[in-house]
């Protein structure tokens, strides 16, 4: 864990923008930029409410009718915003609630495992790359742009949620 996005985006894209524009990096003919973001919720029902408002086009059901494991998975490619003709970038977000437990597990049988810590929250995974279809190696020059236009895609969607 590297810490809350917004604090990690002031230092992660700096590094990695000064590496892929430096002599050291190889040629490169895909590049992502990926990240699981984590919003704490009180309970499964909460969060699926919450994933409501992040998923607008999807008419969630979820309430009340003994519905759990969710999971929604999307892909929505656009064209870049750079320069680079015929560079598509796919927008790859998963979507759910989830629980997390510390618990003691005991190696006889008699004694019964304990939860020490226990939560339940929102989960957003994030893999935002560039296309496998596009012909060749990225262009070296622009790799940084590349990179931060990825992060950029990254940021739009864990703010606004599922956008075409």
């Amino acid at each position: 864990m590297i810490g809350p996005l917004p604090e990690s985006l002031n230092i992660f894209p700096q590094l990695m923008t000064r590496w892929l524009e430096s002599r050291e990096c190889p040629v490169t003919q895909r590049l992502a930029f990926g990240a699981t973001l984590w919003q704490p919720v009180d309970d499964q029902q909460t969060g699926y409410r919450q994933l409501a408002a992040y998923l607008p086009g999807l008419q969630l059901a979820l309430e009340g009718e003994g519905a759990s494991d969710f999971l929604y998975q999307i892909n929505r490619a656009r064209n870049s915003s750079s320069a680079i003709a015929g560079l598509r970038i796919n927008r790859l977000s998963k979507w759910s609630v989830s629980f997390w437990a510390i618990a003691e597990l005991p190696l006889v049988p008699e004694a019964r495992f304990r939860f020490h810590q226990k939560g339940t929250g929102c989960r957003l995974e994030l893999d935002i790359n560039t296309h496998p279809d596009f012909p060749g190696d990225l262009p070296q020059d622009q790799l940084g742009q590349i990179f931060n236009e990825l992060v950029t895609l990254g940021q739009e969607i864990a703010r606004e949620g599922d956008i075409p």
